[in-house]
Protein backbone atom coordinates (compact mmCIF):
# COMPACT_ATOMS: atom_id res chain seq x y z
CA UNK A 1 0.00 0.00 0.00
CA UNK A 2 1.51 3.59 -1.18
CA UNK A 3 1.76 6.74 0.79
CA UNK A 4 -1.63 8.11 -0.86
CA UNK A 5 -3.60 4.83 -0.34
CA UNK A 6 -2.69 5.07 3.69
CA UNK A 7 -3.67 8.50 3.84
CA UNK A 8 -7.03 7.76 1.90
CA UNK A 9 -7.88 5.41 4.18
CA UNK A 10 -7.01 7.60 6.90
CA UNK A 11 -8.87 10.29 6.10
CA UNK A 12 -12.10 8.31 5.11
CA UNK A 13 -11.99 7.36 8.37
CA UNK A 14 -12.50 10.65 9.58
CA UNK A 15 -14.63 11.43 7.02
CA UNK A 16 -17.27 8.66 8.18
CA UNK A 17 -16.74 9.41 11.98
CA UNK A 18 -14.90 6.00 12.94
CA UNK A 19 -12.31 7.65 15.06
CA UNK A 20 -12.52 8.31 18.82
CA UNK A 21 -11.48 11.75 20.66
CA UNK A 22 -12.03 12.70 24.17
CA UNK A 23 -14.85 15.67 22.82
CA UNK A 24 -16.82 14.02 20.65
CA UNK A 25 -19.67 12.91 22.56
CA UNK A 26 -22.10 13.00 19.73
CA UNK A 27 -20.33 10.25 17.83
CA UNK A 28 -19.66 6.94 19.75
CA UNK A 29 -17.47 4.74 17.04
CA UNK A 30 -16.82 1.42 18.27
CA UNK A 31 -14.17 0.16 20.62
CA UNK A 32 -11.51 -0.80 17.58
CA UNK A 33 -12.07 2.45 16.14
CA UNK A 34 -8.58 4.48 16.26
CA UNK A 35 -7.96 7.84 18.51
CA UNK A 36 -7.83 10.47 16.59
CA UNK A 37 -4.18 11.59 17.49
CA UNK A 38 -2.79 8.48 16.45
CA UNK A 39 -4.38 9.02 13.27
CA UNK A 40 -3.01 12.64 13.20
CA UNK A 41 0.08 11.62 13.59
CA UNK A 42 0.68 8.53 11.05
CA UNK A 43 -0.91 11.63 8.56
CA UNK A 44 1.98 13.78 9.57
CA UNK A 45 4.71 10.91 9.22
CA UNK A 46 2.92 9.61 5.53
CA UNK A 47 3.18 13.43 4.56
CA UNK A 48 6.80 14.00 5.53
CA UNK A 49 7.72 10.35 4.13
CA UNK A 50 6.84 11.89 0.77
CA UNK A 51 9.79 12.16 -1.87
CA UNK A 52 11.59 15.60 -2.01
CA UNK A 53 10.87 15.79 -5.77
CA UNK A 54 6.74 15.77 -4.71
CA UNK A 55 7.03 18.10 -1.43
CA UNK A 56 9.05 20.44 -3.26
CA UNK A 57 6.47 20.19 -6.45
CA UNK A 58 3.50 19.95 -4.82
CA UNK A 59 4.38 22.13 -1.43
CA UNK A 60 1.81 24.18 -2.00
CA UNK A 61 -0.87 21.39 -1.92
CA UNK A 62 1.05 19.62 0.93
CA UNK A 63 0.89 23.12 3.06
CA UNK A 64 -3.32 22.99 2.60
CA UNK A 65 -3.15 19.22 3.84
CA UNK A 66 -0.79 20.31 6.85
CA UNK A 67 -3.12 23.07 7.23
CA UNK A 68 -6.30 20.65 7.59
CA UNK A 69 -4.22 18.40 9.69
CA UNK A 70 -3.25 21.63 12.19
CA UNK A 71 -7.16 22.41 12.66
CA UNK A 72 -7.92 18.95 13.73
CA UNK A 73 -4.63 18.66 16.36
CA UNK A 74 -5.64 22.04 17.56
CA UNK A 75 -9.16 20.98 18.21
CA UNK A 76 -10.35 23.62 16.19
CA UNK A 77 -13.30 21.72 14.34
CA UNK A 78 -16.56 22.68 15.65
CA UNK A 79 -19.15 23.97 13.36
CA UNK A 80 -22.33 25.44 14.54
CA UNK A 81 -25.87 23.51 13.01
CA UNK A 82 -29.13 24.08 15.11
CA UNK A 83 -27.09 23.13 18.22
CA UNK A 84 -23.91 24.61 19.35
CA UNK A 85 -21.07 23.36 18.79
CA UNK A 86 -21.66 19.90 17.59
CA UNK A 87 -18.18 18.61 16.65
CA UNK A 88 -17.55 17.39 13.08
CA UNK A 89 -14.27 15.97 12.57
CA UNK A 90 -15.81 14.20 9.40
CA UNK A 91 -16.08 17.71 7.61
CA UNK A 92 -12.23 18.13 8.24
CA UNK A 93 -11.76 13.99 6.76
CA UNK A 94 -13.74 15.08 4.20
CA UNK A 95 -11.46 17.66 3.01
CA UNK A 96 -8.20 15.73 3.49
CA UNK A 97 -10.00 12.95 1.47
CA UNK A 98 -10.55 15.17 -1.48
CA UNK A 99 -7.46 17.27 -1.17
CA UNK A 100 -5.37 14.04 -0.73
CA UNK A 101 -7.22 12.45 -4.44
CA UNK A 102 -6.47 15.20 -6.29
CA UNK A 103 -2.81 15.05 -5.43
CA UNK A 104 -2.60 12.01 -6.07
CA UNK A 105 -3.96 12.48 -9.57
CA UNK A 106 -1.37 15.19 -9.71
CA UNK A 107 1.07 13.35 -8.89
CA UNK A 108 0.71 10.25 -11.04
CA UNK A 109 -0.13 12.07 -14.24
CA UNK A 110 2.56 14.13 -13.76
CA UNK A 111 0.76 17.39 -13.79
CA UNK A 112 2.22 21.10 -12.26
CA UNK A 113 1.47 21.68 -8.93
CA UNK A 114 -0.79 25.06 -8.58
CA UNK A 115 2.81 27.04 -7.87
CA UNK A 116 4.63 25.85 -10.94
CA UNK A 117 1.57 27.08 -12.84
CA UNK A 118 2.12 30.51 -12.45
CA UNK A 119 6.24 30.79 -12.58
Amino acid sequence: MNTFEKLHRISTLLADSKVKETLEYYNEPSDNAPLLTECIQQMESLISSFPDDIQERYRFEITGLKNQISTLKKGRYYERLQRSGIPLISTVGERIKYSVALLQIAAETNQPGFLEQYK
